[in-house]
């Protein structure tokens, strides 16, 4: 492993500046400090976003519980974590980005809320623009079946991240995680029935990219029936239905069985495309690990990723940490925007969106046998005028016989007043 001193930072900052005419909105964007503490702006990160601008950063700190939550209502927003243990008990919906806009979202906890409202821990919807979270867990909450008389409708587990109708979602190094499905029990009249557990992640009509994220469905309910209830089986891992997925370093495991068996692993529906790439796949017991309805085509050789600082201030100093092959020479490009383009001829996904595109920089070769290169870098000074500025960057290796597109992150630089 080999450190030095780079200038990444100073020309994205540059090139930012440059861009600050026709980018005007982004520029000026305003930093919005949401803590449950006082400490800030707002206590809560719903007063925040009524408040907020669109391209404005919210700065959490904290811990935040139903009702409350991260919801956008329908503005271009960046939600980071000021520090690690940032978590927010709540209901987190990411909804109606309008095209050419975005939400990024970076360093947050999303747990279960202890009771069993059957959510998913983050859903996105109708979205447009792009979505890029990154560097998140997020939990679904509990099976729900419970009524009188044993009627009503049963509910899994939630699922872990729930996508419907999004144009380009980038989602890197998060851990997803199912709910429970609901015990059995009978309490007096209520009737507590035996549900399956929830989905790591279920993707319906969008594309998007996985990188380098656990995907773990949940558990189904324990107990035997108490009302005629079919056995409970374990969620499945990543469950896509007329959607495109890839799917770069991730693990995805089906859930454990309840009174049923264990999930399936990866289910594609007739009308969904996924490329796998250095991806493990298994199911719960007495599952299937990969229900291939649709198209799975798998990608050669290793990953590679890029990863900056959570978030720096101007003049505070971090590190960019890159992953890949001794010998490989690496590059980057920058955006404002996420996509979604698949390239299967560079073993990978292009993530940036085209407007206002950046690059390539060429870093340099990989020298470490491990094939890991930390370089120091050092928050740059901020066009004026800009509180904050949120970059993407995706670097790609190129080596002996190919490119990789690698896995990129978002980058959030700050004034240094915050």
């Amino acid at each position: 492993m080999s450190k030095s001193p780079i200038a990444v930072l100073r020309v994205v900052a540059a090139l930012a500046a440059l861009a600050a005419g026709p980018l005007s909105a982004r520029a000026a964007a305003g930093v919005i400090v949401v803590d449950s503490a006082g400490g800030g702006d707002f206590t809560t990160i719903t007063a925040a976003v009524a408040a907020a601008a669109d391209g404005d950063t919210l700065l959490l700190r904290g811990f935040f519980e139903h009702p409350d939550g991260v919801r956008n209502a329908g503005k271009s927003l960046v939600f980071v974590g000021d520090a690690a243990g940032v978590t927010i008990f709540g209901d987190n919906r990411i909804t109606n980005v309008p095209a050419g806009g975005r939400v990024v979202v970076r360093g947050l906890t999303f747990a279960t809320f202890p009771f069993n409202f059957f959510l998913p821990g983050v859903s996105l919807t109708n979205n447009a623009g792009s979505v890029w979270i990154e560097d998140c867990s997020a939990d679904g909450w509990l099976g729900s079946g419970q009524s009188p008389f044993c009627s009503g409708v049963l509910f899994p587990g939630g699922t872990g991240l729930q996508i419907t109708n999004c144009a380009a979602v980038v989602v890197a190094r998060c851990q997803l995680r199912g709910g429970k499905g609901q015990n059995s029990s009978i309490q007096g009249s209520v009737a507590y029935r035996l549900t399956d557990g929830g989905a790591g992640a279920l993707v319906s009509g969008s594309k998007v990219a996985f990188y380098g994220c656990e995907l773990l469905a949940g558990q189904g309910g324990s107990g035997a029936a108490v009302c005629g209830e079919p056995p409970s089986d374990g969620g499945q891992g990543v469950s896509a239905i007329n959607s495109q997925l890839l799917l770069s370093g991730c693990g995805i495991v089906g859930g454990l069985p309840g009174s049923g068996i264990g999930g399936d692993g990866l289910v594609l529906d007739a009308g969904s495309l996924v490329h796998q790439h250095d991806t493990t796949v298994a199911a719960g017991p007495g599952g299937t690990a990969i229900v291939n309805g649709g198209i799975l085509d798998t990608f050669p050789g290793v990953t590679r990723s890029f990863e900056l600082t959570l978030s720096l201030r101007e003049g505070e100093g971090g590190a960019l940490e890159m992953n890949g092959v001794q010998g490989d020479f690496v590059a980057f490009f920058w955006s404002f925007g996420a996509a979604a383009i698949p390239m299967p001829a560079r073993n990978g996904w292009f993530v940036l969106s085209p407007s206002f595109l950046a690059g390539p920089f060429l870093l340099g070769a990989i020298t470490d046998p491990g094939g890991t290169w930390i370089l120091n870098v050092t928050g740059p000074n901020l066009p004026p005028a800009s509180e904050a500025m949120t970059f993407l960057l995706q670097p790609y290796f190129q080596y002996t016989g190919g490119v990789t597109l690698g896995s990129g992150t978002a980058f959030t630089l700050l004034d240094a007043s915050f």
